[in-house]
């Protein structure tokens, strides 16, 4: 959220990924069998514009640490594409509410069907190609197509949830579990509606298949603010 307040104060635009400079996305190969990228930076070189580093991953920019609620994280700064169009944020509202979660995926749902993005941070651990097999940093990946299998939030020794938000993604759209099967037979059926369609750094050429569960179970806030510039 406070990313999102500082973009939004600064007007910056995050640029369509067909106009990425920082990883020519658009020349890249990639490999499905893998989940890798190769050739991200032929023809990379700009004389006009500093795009920073460039690599094979969808990670981009340079790396710093922070302190966020006692904890340090390595994140990485905002590059500067030099595009004037693509999305801007507006000052964000979070909408999700902990003590009425049906309400707030009612929104979320809502909002993923009409086609407005959604950032929602959750808690990263336990994203699993397997179901309920606990948090932890080792493994926090979906299976090879990209779908998290619903997982129990654990309890801490001290009998409080073992639960924290550490990671932030944008939910693009929503498709049920029957629609997914006319479209994908013999994909993983979720064991509730369907699946959050969502953008991450990693999965499914850089999508992850949330299941409505997990999302309502692990997920801390839900923003808006993402619009076309």
């Amino acid at each position: 959220m406070a990313i999102a307040q500082k973009a939004s104060a600064a007007g910056y635009t995050f640029a369509y990924e067909s106009q990425w400079q920082y990883n020519k996305s658009l020349g890249r190969v990639e490999h499905k069998a893998t989940q890798t990228y190769t050739q991200s930076c032929d023809n990379y070189q700009d004389s006009r514009v500093n795009y920073g580093p460039c690599s094979d991953t969808t990670n981009q920019s340079d790396r710093y640490v922070t302190l966020v609620g006692g904890k340090l994280y390595v994140m990485r700064r905002l590059p500067n594409t030099g595009a004037g169009s693509g999305y801007r944020m507006e000052s964000p509202t979070d909408f999700w509410n902990q003590s009425d979660l049906d309400q707030s995926m009612v929104i979320l749902l809502l909002r993923s069907v009409l086609g407005h993005p959604t950032t929602i941070t959750m808690d990263a651990r336990y994203m699993k190609p397997r179901a309920n097999t606990g948090p932890s940093m080792v493994n926090m990946n979906p299976d090879a197509n990209g779908f998290v299998r619903t997982q129990n939030k654990k309890n801490l020794p001290n009998g409080q949830p073992d639960w924290e938000l550490d990671h932030v993604m944008t939910v693009t759209g929503f498709i049920s579990s029957s629609n997914l099967q006319k479209k994908v037979p013999g994909a993983p059926i979720a064991d509730d509606f369907g699946y959050f369609i969502v953008k991450n750094c990693w999965g499914d050429a850089g999508y992850v298949y949330l299941p409505w569960t997990w999302v309502k179970t692990f997920t801390g806030q839900a923003s808006t603010g993402i619009l076309p510039q």
